[in-house]
């Protein structure tokens, strides 16, 4: 008996033990049996797959659930691709920081537009990490609305590292857009967090 009409046979209830003996002989032989099982467990449990259908056979139901898994595939291709993309996003970052850090090693003071000391925030708000910047009387920064100032954020940067190169990552970690405004001040812009 082909595996399609014995997993369908199993899963409706009408195997008998003989068949079921055969299918769990099948699942322990190989994992990738076990994800096809599960996946046939899931097309019989979700009507969406099955149109219509209360008793789907194995010929009319297989080549839905074929098509329905090759979907499921490709939607899982793309989330693996974005997860690469999301760490090579981040590790780009960090080579930016550490090649930034090390374009300034060496000189005895930081430049104007950077960080004078190593820098560490703990659950700190936007607001609090904004008026350290502040305080250094480089940089000014706005935010497009009062809710940004609730934001957190937990990070360290090195002595040295440009206010710029911090705007940017506080931006990246909490989902927020950073822009140069006309009067060259920056502005930190998005839907800003709950308290």
């Amino acid at each position: 008996m082909d595996k399609a009409s014995l997993m369908h046979k199993v899963i409706t209830g009408t195997a008998s033990k003989e068949e079921k003996a055969e299918l769990d002989d099948w699942l322990a032989a190989d994992e990738a049996n076990r994800e096809d099982y599960y996946d046939m467990i899931i097309l019989y449990s979700d009507p969406v797959h099955l149109a219509g259908e209360t008793d789907p056979s194995p010929d009319t139901g297989w080549p839905r659930f074929e098509a329905a898994m090759a979907r499921a595939n490709r939607k899982k291709k793309f989330r693996n691709r974005l997860g690469k993309f999301t760490l090579a996003a981040g590790l780009y970052l960090v080579v930016l920081l550490v090649y930034d850090a090390r374009s300034v090693s060496g000189r005895r003071d930081a430049a104007p537009d950077r960080l004078d000391t190593n820098t560490h925030f703990e659950e700190a708000s936007i607001g609090e990490v904004l008026r350290v910047i502040e305080e250094s009387g480089r940089m000014k920064v706005s935010l497009e609305n009062a809710g940004i100032a609730a934001c957190r954020f937990t990070g360290s940067f090195s002595r040295g590292t440009s206010y710029a190169v911090v705007l940017e990552v506080i931006a990246a970690a909490t989902d927020l857009k950073v822009s140069v405004r006309t009067d060259n001040t920056l502005l930190l812009s998005g839907d800003g967090c709950v308290r």
